[in-house]
């Protein structure tokens, strides 16, 4: 798990992927019901009708554990998770402009401009820290330089970044954290 807090956005794509997986599930059983309930309402319904049917829904069944699986690692901030949402907008980008180029609609191009702000913000110093793909964006690094010190002065420094205190400042003058 990363040191970095989790960004804001980061768990929204999390919610959104839980939010679709629900969404694959119900079409799982709609579709499972109808491969069920079709034969029995029509005779003459083909068996292999109702086979696809079925096999679609264990498709979007498998799918919709994939989310909430990807959900989960976007949560807890696993690195796979951030690969993983990358190479998907990706191949959503790739995707949207090529139906783009076929056949043009505000559907494919709000997916676009999606696809291409999630890879946008998935490439943020911020994220790729919490996934553990790049340095932290903030990092303390305490000073080692000191100050030279009139004879029989205390010395005094920052409890927060280590860095050197004058006599009588109230707050560090590196990181500007409160003094003791």
């Amino acid at each position: 798990m990363s040191q970095v807090n989790r960004p804001l956005g980061v768990s929204i794509l999390a919610v959104l992927h839980v939010v679709q997986a629900l969404v694959l599930f119900v079409g799982a059983l709609a579709l499972f019901a109808v491969g069920l309930l079709m034969p029995r309402i029509f005779m003459r319904m083909p068996h292999l009708l109702t086979g696809f049917l079925s096999v679609l829904g264990g498709v979007l069944f498998v799918i919709a554990l994939l989310a909430l699986l990807l959900a989960y690692g976007l949560w807890v901030g696993k690195s796979w998770a951030w690969t993983f949402s990358f190479i998907l907008a990706i191949i959503g980008i790739l995707f949207s402009v090529a139906i783009l180029i076929l056949r043009a609609g505000a559907g494919s191009a709000v997916t676009l401009i999606l696809d291409l702000v999630i890879v946008y913000y998935l490439m943020q110093p911020n994220v790729k820290a919490f996934f553990n793909k790049g340095p932290s964006p903030v990092q303390v690094v305490p000073h080692t330089v000191q100050e030279p010190r009139a004879e029989g002065a205390i010395a005094k420094y920052c409890t927060n970044c280590g860095g050197p205190a004058k006599q009588g400042e109230l707050y560090c003058s590196h990181c500007g954290a409160k003094l003791a």
